[in-house]
């Protein structure tokens, strides 16, 4: 008889472990699913404990932890109308080396074995068996308290949460922060895990072929613009990415000595392929991205190399990868068709940047283009162009488009400037913002003066926009002042402009503005200044149209203000109150997008 399996492991592209999602629906694994027709198998590693509503009619497992083992026991016979077994194979009861110092690996077996022996103390049935039902496992953890307790991992310890903790958390327009440590501990505890690393594969990388090496900022809107998605992502420790990395290092480079051998010439990597060319040892194959996407870190075939034969080097790019997402070419294979890591796979990784399903389920596309090429379908709107080839006065020979689909969310942040449907002017956009916020605040019963304080703060927030320098960054028309545009959007005409500390002045000028009380005042500006983000507590002032003085005087009142308006309503309240704005200007956007009028 045929029998059905399939392998359900944590370390492996989420794609692919939907797909396997897929196929246990499909063998009958999920709560209330019909048995299947043939026998069929799991073989899961812990990836099976949580995270999906796994139903099986019995179990064959290891010993771990009571909490684990108690997850586990909830993998089977889910809906109680079964007649369930599951049986612990073991090896017998652990002996350390050393009794009086175990090591870490044989604590956590003394822990397991532990489990096996409080299980034991669960209600027997006449053929000897145990009852593990949640009703007989709640009786368990109150009649044997220490017993579990001694089966059960030892709770991590937890460090204080101080108020001085979360004001540094809280200045999130601040690159970095001595006094702001990584939030993880908070969460989870003091625990010893091991770095880890998210791998995601991309046929097209920010990486110029011709005309010059990308800057930091060209690789970084690249990745705002095309952002990984969860869906293309492989989390695994960094010891074994590292590995992985130079392995496959070590078979490309051996390739390409073997294919320059072999080579004719038959014009590969002209000005005008769309393809990438072959694999250079010089060219940049993978890029580590920090949380902000800002710190971008290259490595070349030749520095992998290198680090495969030094162990220096090998550290400093342990280093790089650490805690990090790190996107790699295609080219560079390694991945299985079960989505796992495998250095002796030879094949281009599948990426959603080659498969059109793929395409549309995540929200964007790319594309490499001659310059002014047009796109072929009026689904998709070009966002960003990266230059990929440039000639030697610098002029594009080829690039990157990414392009959206036309319901996805915006990415990046200059996207929500950009409208598929029609462009729309500053005043309306403003009365669309305007009128989100007044049904946002009546719906949520807020207090009269501040909700008149966040609906002006809607209505005025984008005024920096009248900037010629922003205008024209977003190729608005001249017959008038927009809010959006149809773009491209082109960000070197822009600069550093931020158009919200651009519309802090035109703000103070509102003659309705300064008929308000003081500390109102106060919030609309942080208002009008927070509400992508920054001034929490700093924000840029480049190409404003003021005397340098005066701008930092500006900037200065900005940080200050965000210090009082924190200590009025605490961290938490006036993140909430920026967080009204920014949802009525979401929606706003939203609106147009959609096609949708005023009044719905």
């Amino acid at each position: 008889m045929a029998i059905d399996s399939e392998l359900f492991v944590g370390a492996r592209r989420v794609r692919e472990r939907e797909t396997a999602k897929t196929t246990l629906k499909r063998l009958g694994f999920f709560s209330g699913d019909d048995a299947p027709a043939r026998p069929a198998f799991v073989i899961a590693t812990s990836a099976g404990e949580v995270g999906v509503d796994l139903d099986a009619d019995h179990m064959v497992m290891d010993l771990v932890p009571f909490e684990r083992m108690v997850q586990r026991l909830g993998r089977v016979n889910r809906l109680g109308d079964k007649d369930a077994k599951v049986v612990a194979v073991h090896e017998g009861e652990p002996k350390p080396k050393k009794p009086e110092a175990p090591t870490d690996e044989e604590r956590r077996a003394i822990i397991a074995w532990r489990a096996l022996e409080a299980l034991k103390e669960l209600p027997r049935h006449q053929d000897c068996s145990h009852d593990a039902s949640p009703d007989a496992l709640v009786h368990l953890k109150g009649a044997h308290k220490r017993t579990v307790d001694a089966a059960s991992s030892p709770e991590p310890l937890y460090p204080a949460l101080t108020r001085p903790l979360v004001d540094a958390w809280s200045m999130t327009s601040l690159g970095e922060h001595t006094g702001r440590p990584e939030v993880q501990p908070w969460l989870r505890g003091w625990v010893d895990d091991p770095p880890q690393t998210t791998l995601v594969w991309r046929k097209y990388l920010p990486v110029r072929v011709e005309g010059g090496t990308a800057s930091e900022r060209e690789v970084a809107d690249f990745f705002a613009a095309a952002p990984p998605q969860l869906t293309e992502k492989l989390e695994t420790g960094t010891s074994r990415v590292c590995d992985w990395l130079l392995a496959r290092a070590k078979k490309l480079v051996r390739a390409i000595e073997k294919a320059k051998l072999e080579a004719d010439a038959d014009g590969a990597g002209k000005a005008d392929a769309a393809e990438p060319p072959p694999l250079d040892q010089q060219e940049v194959v993978a890029i580590a991205l920090d949380r902000s996407g800002e710190d971008a870190r290259c490595s070349t075939l030749d520095r992998l190399l290198k680090a495969a034969e030094s162990k220096r080097d090998k550290e400093a790019l342990t280093r790089d990868i650490t805690n990090r997402t790190l996107i790699v070419d295609a080219r560079m294979g390694g991945l299985c068709d079960d989505g796992l890591l495998d250095p002796q796979e030879e094949r281009t990784a599948p990426t959603p940047d080659t498969e059109g399903a793929w395409e549309s389920a995540i929200g964007f596309r790319v594309r490499s283009v001659v310059p002014d090429a047009e796109s072929a379908d009026a689904h998709w709107h070009k966002p960003y162009l990266f230059d990929l080839r440039c000639d030697g006065e610098g002029n594009p020979l080829r690039q990157l488009r990414v392009e959206k689909y036309r319901n996805a969310p915006a990415t990046r942040e200059e996207e929500r400037s950009l409208s598929p449907r029609r462009a729309q002017r500053l005043e309306e956009h403003q009365e669309w913002t305007a009128r989100k916020a007044r049904e946002l605040v009546t719906a949520l019963g807020l207090a009269g003066d501040i909700a008149d304080a966040i609906v002006l703060a809607a209505r005025l927030h984008d005024e920096g926009k009248k900037a010629a320098i922003w205008q024209r960054a977003f190729n608005a028309d001249t017959d008038g002042i927009y809010a959006k545009t149809r773009g491209p959007f082109l960000r070197n005409a822009l600069g550093h402009y931020r158009h919200e500390f651009g519309s802090l002045p035109h703000v103070e000028r509102s003659n309705r503005f300064g008929t308000l009380p003081e500390d109102l005042r106060d919030l609309v500006l942080h208002l009008v200044a927070a509400h992508h983000g920054r001034a929490r507590p700093v924000i840029g002032t480049d190409g404003c149209e003021q005397p340098p003085s005066a701008l930092e005087a500006r900037a200065r009142e900005v940080a200050l203000r965000f210090a009082r308006l924190q200590r009025r309503f605490g961290p938490w309240g006036l993140a909430w109150l920026e967080a009204l704005l920014r949802a009525a200007d979401q929606q706003a956007s939203r609106d147009l997008d959609e096609g949708r009028t005023l009044d719905g």
